[in-house]
């Protein structure tokens, strides 16, 4: 996960935007390494494109229960109405055409697949007080993974 956030900062920055992150040290998740970091990787495009100019994107990560691990990765920008944050997980749909012309609408249904394949959820809230959150609670392992398949972790 480390990795993957330091691989973002210089595009983040370069986007106008700042890079916070709160990890809670040893949460691990297992699966497909390169699955999990793709989500990951998501997650943040989706938070560049539609932030504001110069605010932050943040990703928590955090233990929910005992026996499962939340990601949440927020940023502060046009918030998504109510009625479409279940439908921006459908393919192709795009919640404001005018907003971008960035991407096709296959990123968060991928994000859906790739945390459903892992016994996982995703889902989204938005307003103007706390920006779009976009959360994916994962089953928490004990150990990182031995490679092939990997682990998400915050080390």
């Amino acid at each position: 996960m480390e990795d993957t956030l330091l691989q973002f900062e210089a595009a983040l920055f370069e986007s106008g935007h700042l890079l916070e992150a709160e990890l809670t040290p040893d949460l691990y998740v297992s699966g497909d390494r390169g699955k999990l970091k793709r989500l990951l990787e998501i997650l943040l495009d989706n938070a560049r494109k539609y932030a504001a100019q110069n605010s932050d994107v943040q990703v928590f990560l955090a233990p929910e229960g005992a026996k499962r691990v939340r990601l949440e990765v927020r940023n502060q920008g046009e918030p998504i109405p109510p009625d479409q944050l279940e439908r921006i997980f459908e393919r192709f749909y795009r919640a404001d055409q005018a907003r971008t012309s960035e991407g096709f609408g296959l990123g968060l249904p991928i994000a859906r697949t790739i945390a459903q394949e892992h016994g996982g959820k995703i889902w989204a809230a938005s307003n103007d007080a706390e920006g779009t959150r976009f959360f994916v609670s994962l089953p928490r392992a004990k150990a990182p993974a031995a490679e092939p398949r990997g682990a998400l972790t915050a080390e």
